[in-house]
């Protein structure tokens, strides 16, 4: 009977809390300006082979280095090529790569935190040793280490995006979890035989989404910078798909006359990592119970 009513009283809080979080979430206003820039960025990516006016590696050389106009809106490139269809290629590329690299490393980082956290002695220590080798190397130097072990590729760099990042999600995660699992509902179901993997799936990872989702936007933000840094280093995507690093690459020969080929390959990074960072900024305030913009 204490059991039913527990379960009515928090299916009856839920939409309150889930209310809460989006007024609060709603109230941020670049939060919500993070959100919209992210969606058509997004959606741009996704639906790049069909917005795309000329096709981004067509090289055609009567409009070589020509400035934004009616036919070619952000203008081209040394080669011809139309210079939006290539941002918007760049930002299938650049996003997709970045979303995957930060997504594999939340993975791996959740595993990894929840482990050592739960589980605790010489797991915790070998994991949370391997972590700290791994974050006392410098990212970029990490990430053409690797890069230069297994070589160049967007499998390869997705990869590399992984092993850079995995280790703060795993710092992260650790914490969080014990946390929650010094707490009296944890320790309780422990008490009455719950298995740990059972604990893990049923309290500690339900009760961290919160921390994770605001990392996840954290990270994909800084992929997104060290995506495009290595392909502007010449390291990451390789000609001729386009990158908005190797873009900037290719246009910083050209920067005295041809402006455009190095201003919007820029403002798009620019512009997608201040998205995904006030995104992150209004997730946590909206999903963490202690932000005092949800009192």
């Amino acid at each position: 009977m204490a059991e039913s009513v527990v379960t009515t009283r928090s299916a009856l809080a839920l939409p309150t809390v889930r209310g809460r979080a989006l007024r609060v979430f709603l109230k941020h206003r670049l939060a919500v300006f993070g959100l919209v820039v992210m969606a058509i960025v997004a959606s741009t990516a996704v639906a790049a082979p069909w917005l795309e006016p000329y096709p981004y590696f067509e090289q055609n050389y009567d409009v070589v280095l020509k400035p934004p106009g009616r036919d070619h809106l952000l203008g081209t490139d040394n080669l011809g090529r139309d210079t939006l269809s290539r941002m918007i290629r760049g930002a299938r590329t650049s996003l997709g790569v970045a979303s995957a690299g930060g997504g594999m490393a939340i993975g791996i980082g959740v595993m990894v935190g929840s482990v050592a956290a739960l589980w605790g002695g010489w797991y915790d220590y070998f994991l949370m040793r391997a972590t700290d080798i791994l974050m006392s190397i410098p990212t970029i130097f990490l990430a053409l280490l690797t890069i230069a072990i297994f070589g160049q590729g967007i499998s390869n760099l997705i990869w590399v995006l992984a092993l850079v990042f995995w280790p703060g999600t795993a710092r992260i995660v650790r914490a969080q979890c014990l946390a929650i699992r010094n707490m009296e509902f944890v320790m309780a179901t422990e008490s009455v035989g719950s298995t740990r993997w059972r604990i893990l799936h049923r309290h500690l990872l339900p009760n961290a989404t919160a921390v994770i989702i605001v990392q996840a936007t954290i990270f994909v933000a800084q992929a997104v910078l060290i995506e495009t840094s290595l392909s502007y280093l010449g390291v990451g995507a390789q000609p001729p798909l386009p990158s908005w690093g190797n873009m900037l690459n290719e246009g910083q020969r050209y920067i005295r006359e041809t402006w455009w080929l190095v201003i919007f390959p820029g403002a798009a990074i620019f512009l997608t990592v201040f998205a995904l960072n006030m995104l992150g900024d209004g997730l946590r305030d909206a999903l963490d119970p202690r932000s005092q913009h949800r009192l």
